[in-house]
Formats: C-alpha cells, sequence, structure tokens
C-alpha cells in the first residue's frame, strides 16, 4: 500500500515538474500577451499568476504536450476576459472580445518566433556590461522616468537617456544579427 502511494506521488512529482518546465517556456509569451491587453502592471502580474495556478491546480485537466501552449494561452485569455468584464462595472472598457481573441490567436501563431526573439533577447543581454542592465531594469522592470534615474544615480537626466538609447541600440544590433543567424 505504502509503495503505491510512493510511486503516485512520484508520478504526481514528474507531472508537476514537467508542466513547471513547459510553463517556464511559455510564460514570456504569456507575460506578453496579457501586457498587451492590460495597462496596469500589478494587474498583469496579477493575471499571469492566475494563469499559474490554474495550469498547476490538480482539478484542472491537462492536455498533451503538443497542445499545451494554446491550452495556456486560453486560460490567459480567459483571465483576460474576466478582467474586462471585472473592469467594465468600474470603467470603459479599451478591448472587446473579437480583438482579445485576436491579439490571443497572433500570440499563439507565432509563439516559434517569439520564442527565437526571446532567446536573442536573453543572449543579448547576457553581453551588457552590469552597469547597463541595471539602467535597463531601472528603467523597464522599476519602471523609473530617466528623470528618476538621474536623481536616483546622481547622473544628469540627459545623460541617462542618451545610455539608455545606446544600450537599445545595442541590443537592437544584437538581436538583429542573431535573428538573421537563427532563420
Amino acid at each position: 500500500m505504502q509503495d503505491e502511494t510512493t510511486n503516485r506521488e512520484k508520478a504526481e512529482g514528474m507531472k508537476v515538474e514537467s508542466v513547471a518546465r513547459r510553463w517556464a517556456g511559455i510564460h514570456p509569451t504569456v507575460l506578453s500577451y496579457v501586457r498587451s491587453m492590460v495597462n496596469r502592471p500589478e494587474d498583469v502580474e496579477d493575471i499571469v499568476q492566475q494563469v499559474a495556478v490554474a495550469i498547476l491546480s490538480d482539478n484542472t485537466p491537462r492536455p498533451d504536450e503538443r497542445h499545451f501552449n494554446g491550452w495556456v494561452l486560453g486560460i490567459a485569455r480567459n483571465r483576460v476576459l474576466k478582467y474586462w468584464r471585472d473592469e467594465k462595472r468600474h470603467r470603459v472598457v479599451m478591448f472587446n472580445t473579437d480583438t482579445i481573441d485576436r491579439v490571443a490567436a497572433y500570440y499563439l501563431d507565432n509563439l516559434p518566433r517569439n520564442s527565437l526573439v526571446i532567446e536573442a533577447l536573453e543572449q543579448c543581454m547576457t553581453r551588457l556590461t552590469q552597469r547597463a542592465r541595471h539602467l535597463l531594469e531601472l528603467r523597464y522592470v522599476r519602471d523609473m522616468k530617466p528623470r528618476d534615474i538621474s536623481e536616483r544615480l546622481g547622473l544628469s537626466s540627459r545623460g541617462i537617456s542618451v545610455t539608455l538609447c545606446r544600450i537599445r541600440e545595442s541590443l537592437r544590433a544584437c538581436m538583429n544579427e542573431r535573428m538573421q543567424n537563427a532563420e
């Protein structure tokens, strides 16, 4: 009896690990999709977490591997629709169901390309200096304006803007090169 329980626990652990690995692969696409449909960063995070919880839930039937990405984007689509239904009660709605469906279809159709872009960006980010990565984090992760970054670091606002522009140009050139080599 205990061997059956242990085997069941191991099998379940392997399923969760497999789902977690596949989630890690599609997470950037889900995040990008939700960001394209929802303005507030805290709401984006909430929705993405809801999707993660849903795919790991025991009572959620999981599809086979080849349908996993579409299934996850479908869950994300449903969470975005729920978000906008809830928002409709409080504000003017920016998107209708058709728009949300079209954006979801676009992301699903372009998933392989999006994965290449994300991989290229990650590789190019490793080439940047620690200072450049820190500036990008302040600007795009913490959503600080160049003026705020300049005050925090004791540098000129214009200097921060120019530096960020150069970093973006460097990333763009690196990514273009990587994407051409990949295709």
